[in-house]
């Protein structure tokens, strides 16, 4: 579908932006393409960026137009691409190679003009005979003697990769060799078999894999790009570099277009074993610069294959860590809603959906299709009456989580957990506590009415919830504040969590009896978008539909959801962006399971 064309490109122009947005001066964009097939979207990417507003100059020259290069102004940083694919049959015609040379020889001779010039090459490998060799993967200097002995495209990209080592440019230069390009819309010799399996597997035909097993490297879209990035914008060492997100074969190919396919009869016919036919390329050198893979094999090969038969990106491909419970989950997460509702009104207590599942309330009648939890809310004073009454009038199959009635809990919000089952996050699952099924109820506190004082209230509370983590975890956090914590933490050691805990809420609670009209989510994750006025959420809820049954939200719900996700949270955000919130270490639903 064109969905899934267009959440790449937004992807990659996404990585693109955030590193020009970081650039301190001006720069130019040049790309320079013998028109294959990433030139499609370096074309799209750049319509996107040229319809912005960066102050950025942007230039796409084909490998003929010579003379555009004039027109380059190169006393000011240029950041020079060319994407090349030797896999098409252009190259094979001795005048087209010297085009193409003698287009980077010109490129070359201005690269000394500016010390912020670089210059990229990014070349797509021509169709190379298997290694004859012990070794299956080939490094940089190995696969340049076998491109030495090479003639048509081969000679071509040797002759290419022998000027830029040969210049001795002062300016940064790369040269990144990759094989097999692949994504959805993008599909080369080698990787176009997908499609045809795709075809097979729509149509219900046999596959059939002839001339035995063949592994090759392979490169998704996303990565070229990412790559890219790495070269033209961060501190990259000049040289040779390979390219490879995957190293894989046929068989591999047919196991996940199987895995993945909604009609997954495949009727598989093996041909006799043959030789094992070695295509790799030796990564080691670019990983060792700390590059990684944008996306797994599976979802890259998802992405392609549904693109490919037309079909739309399934909200079950994001959860599929859940592995099927999803819709179990949120069905339980829902009865505790259910509780929380009796309770309240049994005992005249408001409560009302925020975060994301009152934007799930209001755009979708329900959770977010990609989400996984369910947080409802509370003034201060609701809260305070429910956190009293709720643990004695709770149904015995549920438990209330608080760092009052769990000494090993120190969470900063109360939770709802129904026992015998288990859904531990990475960070909750260290812990000897109650980890099952949760619903988050979180504080609203007010704030000062001057824009100073509620910058330092919420600073405060902030720091303050950063000591109660590091004290609970007990490890000096790592990365950020590191040294701070490792020192701090012998001290917090000494403090007793009770006392921490009893600031912590004397912090929140400081403004509440003050005439102030704003309010922050002092227990909540959103507390650094700062105060909201009141409006938002103080008042009569309004119960609106909610999956099987009706729940209450604020009645400012409008501004609430402004305030935390924008003037346009109605819009369904792109593929890349539909994400839960917890990172999963266990799940059991015990016997809840259909």
């Amino acid at each position: 579908m064109e969905q899934i064309y267009q959440d790449e490109i937004l992807a990659i122009h996404k990585m693109l932006i955030n590193k020009i947005q970081k650039q301190t001066d001006q720069k130019a964009l040049l790309f320079i393409s013998d028109g294959n097939a990433a030139a499609e979207y370096l074309k799209a990417i750049l319509q996107m960026i040229a319809d912005g507003e960066q102050e950025v100059t942007v230039s796409f020259l084909d490998v003929s137009e010579r003379q555009g290069i004039e027109r380059v102004d190169w006393t000011k940083p240029v950041l020079t691409a060319l994407f090349l694919d030797f896999k098409k049959k252009e190259y094979a015609d001795s005048a087209y190679g010297d085009a193409v040379a003698d287009m980077v020889r010109d490129v070359l001779e201005r690269q000394g003009q500016n010390e912020g010039n670089r210059l990229s090459l990014f070349s797509q490998l021509p169709n190379l005979p298997a290694w004859k060799s012990e070794i299956t993967n080939f490094s940089e200097m190995e696969l340049s003697a076998v491109l030495a002995g090479c003639s048509g495209a081969g000679a071509v990209l040797y002759r290419l990769e022998t000027m830029l080592t040969a210049a001795e440019l002062l300016t940064k230069w790369h040269s990144i060799r990759f094989d097999h390009l692949f994504g959805p819309g993008v599909d080369d010799t080698q990787m176009i078999r997908l499609q045809q399996y795709a075809k097979a597997v729509m149509e219900q035909e046999p596959i059939r894999l002839e001339g035995g097993r063949e592994l090759f490297s392979c490169t998704y879209i996303r990565d070229l790009f990412k790559c890219y990035i790495k070269c033209c914008f961060e501190k990259f060492p000049s040289g040779i570099y390979h390219l490879a997100s995957y190293n894989i074969e046929q068989l591999d190919l047919v196991s996940m277009v199987y895995k993945i396919s909604p009609n997954s009869r495949i009727s598989l016919e093996l041909a006799p074993y043959q030789t094992l036919a070695q295509h790799n390329l030796e990564t080691m050198k670019l990983r060792g610069k700390k590059w990684k893979n944008s996306v797994s094999l599976r979802e890259a090969v998802y992405r392609t294959f549904y693109h490919n038969c037309g079909l739309p990106y399934g909200i079950d491909e994001s959860n599929r860590l859940y592995h099927g419970r999803l819709n179990i989950m949120r069905r339980l997460e829902v009865d505790i809603v259910k509780e929380i509702d009796r309770i309240c009104k049994e005992n005249g207590i408001r409560y009302f959906l925020v975060g994301g599942s009152l934007l799930g309330a209001v755009r979708h009648q329900g959770f977010i299709p990609w989400d996984d939890d369910l947080d409802v809310g509370m003034l201060r004073e609701d809260f305070e009456k429910f956190r009293r009454i709720c643990p004695g009038v709770l149904s015995e199959k549920y438990a209330y989580q608080s760092y009052r009635t769990d000494p090993q809990s120190h969470y900063i919000f109360d939770k709802i957990r129904l026992k015998n089952t288990i859904f531990s996050t990475v960070f909750s699952d260290r812990f000897p506590i109650e980890n099952g099924i949760f619903v988050d109820i979180l504080v609203y506190d007010k704030t000062s009415k001057r824009p100073f004082f509620q910058k330092m209230h919420i600073r405060l509370i902030q720091i303050t919830k950063r000591v109660i983590n590091v004290r609970w975890v007990n490890k000096a956090r790592k990365k950020i504040h590191y040294r701070a914590t490792k020192i701090a933490l012998p001290f917090l050691r000494l403090i007793p969590f009770r006392l921490i805990h009893r600031f912590y809420e004397r912090l929140i609670k400081h403004y509440n009896k003050s005439d102030s009209d704003y309010y922050i989510d002092s227990v909540g994750m959103n507390l650094l978008r700062g105060a909201f006025p009141k409006e938002c959420i103080v008042g009569e809820p309004i119960y609106v539909p909610f999956e099987d049954t009706e729940l209450p939200i604020p009645p400012g719900w409008d501004g609430y959801l402004r305030h935390w996700y924008g003037e346009n949270y109605m819009e369904i955000p792109t593929i890349s962006a539909r994400k839960s919130g917890h990172k999963l270490a266990n799940m059991d639903l015990g016997e809840y399971i259909d």
